[in-house]
């Protein structure tokens, strides 16, 4: 079961505050419920800015509700509540007044309730730190918002130009210019560029959400957990309130993709009419585990892989279709890189006592380390809200909540669809159909 983590930074040698920090690759995206914004700090910003951002203000306000409110599903027991809002948002620089990175300052009954760093860059990680209780380390200089301007040019790495245009580090020294790099100008990949643009594209299709936020008349597009084309984004606003989380896992999030059916259409392995669900998202959990390591034979460019994969699944479907035509050709794309799975399934028919079981088995696989390809049988299943038929996900994590009065139980997967830039959850309960788990050696 998960707890959660911290990675915890001593911030200056000989004093006790603590923050807890965490760059990752930021994927999950979805909408809260309770959060306001106050005006925003002015610091003595630089009179013209050297940059054309990838990312604006307006955008990280969004990604850094987003990653809150998914935070607060996945982590039960973080600090930051429906209470938490934005406080301020400081805009950061480099030497060269370039923006960097913008800080969502976080508040909750008027007390600090930790902070957000989003990037300014679009090819490096969205979120670049954060914390649910102290502040950013840049607070350590007591900034004065009328004279200084705040730098940030790497991970934990913060400074002020003070109204002296002398550069003061963490340390309350004077740095040269000279001796100050950018690192984010060197941390940039395509691939990150591309996971990242299918996240920004959510905000583009959403971005009348920044204005109800500001003008502090939010009410959420996803208020009942539900995307619009059904698929369920929140589960505890899905089942109607009134739960609590029980018990998770969710070891792969960071490292998940999230690569999308149509970035494969036209390609070799792809289906005519853009029907290559299953070979997506086999596609996205190999990806996933070489993000994490666990699978480093495979290629980093992932249309060579997503065409490997789908070439293999054409040639094994291409008379007759099973649960064990599914099984030889997952064990099949794993062993073209060097690779031995072994990949087994059990059919669920979404009533009555075969469905008792889901749980276990599914917490069993994901607590073992082992990823489900999940074939979603039958229309008009309500394990997906997806009324199209058959359709095949990643599942990569585990959700059980608990209702607060009957004690009763819903259990959910989330997974990779194939359709969105982020998570979306199976009901255990109703599911329909086949879950393959891929035990790789």
């Amino acid at each position: 079961m998960m707890t959660k983590s911290k990675i915890i930074y001593r911030a200056l040698a000989g004093m006790v505050a603590l923050a807890m920090v965490f760059a990752i690759s930021f994927n999950a995206f979805a909408y809260g419920d309770h959060y306001a914004v106050d005006d925003p700090v002015e610091y003595s910003n630089p009179a013209e800015v050297s940059n054309d951002v990838a990312i604006s203000s307006e955008e990280a306000l969004e990604i850094a509700m987003a990653f809150i409110h998914d935070y607060m599903i996945l982590i039960p027991d973080t600090k930051w509540t429906n209470e938490t809002e934005i406080q301020d948002i400081v805009t950061l620089y480099d030497v060269d007044n370039n923006i960097t990175g913008y800080s969502v300052e976080l508040s909750a009954d008027g007390a600090g309730n930790g902070y957000v760093i989003v990037s300014a860059y679009d090819d490096v990680d969205l979120i670049m730190e954060y914390s649910d209780e102290t502040d950013p380390l840049y607070k350590l200089l007591e900034p004065d918002e009328d004279n200084e301007t705040i730098l940030y040019t790497d991970t934990l790495e913060y400074y002020i130009i003070n109204d002296e245009d002398e550069i003061i580090d963490l340390n309350q020294r004077e740095v040269d210019e000279e001796d100050i790099t950018n690192s984010f100008e060197s941390m940039g990949n395509q691939q990150t560029r591309e996971r990242n643009l299918m996240v920004l594209a959510e905000v583009e299709e959403n971005a009348s959400f920044v204005d109800d936020v500001v003008s502090g008349s939010l009410e959420s597009p996803e208020a009942s957990g539900v995307g619009s084309d059904g698929t369920i984004i929140n589960p505890f606003d899905w089942l109607g309130g009134g739960y609590t989380a029980y018990q998770w896992n969710n070891p792969y999030e960071q490292y998940c993709s999230f690569w999308l059916m149509s970035r494969f259409n036209g390609l070799p392995g792809s289906v005519t009419g853009g029907g290559h669900c299953g070979a997506t998202a086999l596609t996205n959990i190999m990806y996933m585990q070489r993000n994490c390591g666990d699978f480093p034979s495979a290629p980093s460019a992932v249309n060579i892989l997503f065409g490997n994969v789908g070439q293999r699944w054409n040639t094994a479907t291409a008379t007759s279709y099973s649960g064990q035509i599914a099984n030889n050709w997952i064990e099949d794309c794993y062993s073209s890189y060097g690779r031995t799975a072994w990949a087994s399934y059990v059919r669920f028919t979404g009533s009555g006592t075969d469905n008792n079981n889901i749980y276990g088995y599914v917490r069993t696989c994901i607590d073992r380390r082992h990823p489900l390809w999940i074939d979603v049988q039958a229309a008009s299943n309500t394990a997906y809200n997806y009324n199209g038929g058959a359709h095949a996900v990643a599942g990569y994590a585990y959700t059980r909540l608990q209702n607060d009065q009957t004690g009763y139980f819903s259990s959910f997967i989330k997974v990779m669809d194939g359709w969105h830039a982020s998570g979306r959850y199976l009901a255990m309960g109703s599911f329909r159909g086949r879950i393959h788990e891929i035990n790789l050696r």
